[in-house]
């Protein structure tokens, strides 16, 4: 398990294209609340690998999507020990440090998992995930031409706005170190996040809603995933969730 301190948040956008083409694809919540597993990772950390197996093993859990929704963030502050991680980006660093400065987390280290915003290290025992037994509301997420159309409908009437996170998932990925702690491994990924993007909901009848682009990344050799949540302004703990394949499994 590797340590460091507090920073504060940004994201590297970018414009997809990828299913500019293709048919309209909808994902949708049901009103129970979906929980956002997030790991922290980095293919420059010997500690890493158990932990991207086991989320890579959620491709075969039942309850992927419709209750739980993982996303894996390869950090960049272990790069400098020899290895570079091709899918490491300083913004998600700088989220896990934000969760460290909101609270969210004790410290930042890896592998960190966080479920619903706040801290899980009962992976490291093998716990179960504490998955959210409230229901929040509904989340719908239309994607069409290189966009996301985003609608949340609140369980109440909930004075906004929100915000919202769109991911761009890749899976069935592999890395062949050759440096580092992990030299001569080679190394599989799922829910591996290659892009982001954001937006602020703003109130449409009932609902909230907005449209954002859809993040593309160089490493999807096929449309991959993608993965929606909600939060409150400046926060980073999800409210509502969905995800799904943006191809047939």
């Amino acid at each position: 398990m590797r340590i460091l301190g507090p920073l504060v948040v940004a994201a590297s956008l970018t414009v997809a294209s990828t299913l500019a083409a293709a048919a309209p694809v909808v994902f949708e919540s049901g009103p129970e609340r979906v929980s956002v597993v997030e790991l922290f990772t980095s293919e420059g950390c010997h500690s890493c690998p158990p932990a991207d197996r086991w989320i890579s093993g959620l491709r075969d859990d039942t309850r992927l999507w419709h209750k739980i929704v993982p996303v894996a963030f390869h950090v960049t502050y272990w790069d400098y020990i020899g290895w570079r991680d091709r899918f490491g980006d300083e913004s998600y660093s700088l989220r896990q440090r934000e969760h460290r400065y909101l609270g969210n987390v004790r410290s930042v280290y890896t592998p960190g998992f966080v479920v619903n915003g706040q801290e899980w290290r009962a992976w490291f025992s093998r716990g179960a995930v504490p998955l959210a037994e409230d229901r929040p509301g509904t989340l719908r997420a239309r994607i069409d031409n290189g966009l996301v159309n985003v609608q949340y409908t609140p369980r109440t009437a909930i004075d906004g706005p929100f915000e919202v996170v769109v991911a761009r998932l890749g899976f069935n990925l592999h890395s062949d170190v050759d440096a580092g702690e992990n030299s001569g491994k080679r190394l599989k990924h799922d829910f591996v996040v290659l892009g982001v993007e954001s937006g602020q909901l703003a109130p449409s009848g009932n609902a909230y809603a907005s449209t954002v682009l859809l993040p593309k990344s160089k490493y999807l050799s096929d449309p991959g995933g993608l993965a929606v949540w909600v939060t409150a302004p400046g926060q980073q703990s999800p409210i509502q969730a969905l995800g799904g394949y943006l191809r047939p499994e």
